[in-house]
């Protein structure tokens, strides 16, 4: 392992263990601008490519008020990426250790991220890592981390990261753990996937598995023999929540007024999605049709 700091922040090289990033160029560019505080030119990048917009824009730390976290407790962020929640957790927590397989974006995070001193970021393989860390966390965070990894080619299921979350989690600790749902209506009404711009692949496709229904989670969650305490619904989703809903407090008629478009405007819309969910909420049936979930998980004790 080498290890070196990027600023205040620790940043831990299993060099036999982490993968190329097949998004490298994208990548590298940032790292470089990053290098030399260009942010100016940083900025400007979110309006060069989605890459750049869904890892950049302020917007994705919303994600974290909805996690019960405080300054007394220590946080595990397993597929940290380009560091898009990082900053937000180092604010909150009293010591944030990051885990990515990639070692561009890890690089990425420590030089946006250098003036935390209470930030360690690993890179490798999760299981290699996790084996050599032999703290447990009072929080960990699982943040769209399937939809990430689909593009290497390692394990990449929500059983097989709960599983060796829960090994690292103290015994009132809590997993979060946020996904997009296959039946979203973001999807359904003609939304391309974030991870490769295809039309309802989570509905066309059997082997779809960074999307998961409402169901299908209880399932997961259960099967691992813990316990689904907490159901949040970040609209339009997880990824860029400017509201959330719980079962304490759903949306009411006419509420979700805004159309769910494509960053990119090539959502299809076929068909009226503020009457849609009007339909859903009568219904009672709006939890299984939002875009994404965030749940916070517990151990069955």
């Amino acid at each position: 392992m080498e290890k070196e700091y990027i600023g205040k922040a620790e940043i831990n090289i299993y060099s036999d263990s982490y993968v190329i990033d097949k998004n490298k160029v994208f990548v590298d560019r940032l790292l470089s601008l990053l290098k030399n505080d260009n942010f100016e030119q940083i900025d400007e990048l979110m309006g060069e490519d989605y890459f750049y917009y869904k890892n950049l824009f302020y917007i994705r730390e919303a994600i974290v008020h909805l996690m019960d976290i405080d300054k007394s407790q220590n946080i595990l962020e397993i597929g940290s990426g380009c560091g898009a929640i990082t900053g937000k957790l180092c604010e909150k927590a009293n010591k944030v250790t990051c885990i990515d397989v990639s070692k561009e974006r890890s690089c990425v995070n420590a030089y946006r991220h250098k003036k935390f001193d209470n930030l360690c970021i690993c890179v490798g393989n999760y299981e290699h890592v996790l084996e050599d860390i032999d703290d447990k966390f009072d929080v960990i965070t699982l943040i769209g981390i399937m939809d990430e990894n689909t593009e290497y080619e390692i394990k990449n299921s929500l059983e097989y990261y709960i599983n060796i979350a829960k090994k690292k989690l103290t015994l009132k600790g809590k997993l979060y753990v946020a996904v997009d749902n296959k039946l979203g209506i973001y999807y359904l009404s003609g939304g391309k996937r974030t991870n490769d711009r295809m039309y309802f692949q989570s509905v066309n496709s059997l082997d779809d598995v960074v999307r998961y229904t409402k169901g299908e989670l209880k399932k997961i969650v259960l099967s691992q023999g813990m316990k689904i305490t907490k159901w949040m619904y970040p609209y339009p989703d997880y990824i860029f929540p400017i509201k959330n809903y719980t079962d304490m407090r759903l949306p009411k008629n006419d509420e979700l007024a805004e159309e769910i478009y494509d960053i990119e405007s090539e959502h299809l819309n076929l068909f009226n999605i503020k009457n849609m969910y009007n339909i859903l909420i009568n219904e009672g049936l709006y939890s299984d049709f939002v875009n994404s979930y965030l749940i916070e998980i517990k151990r069955e004790i």
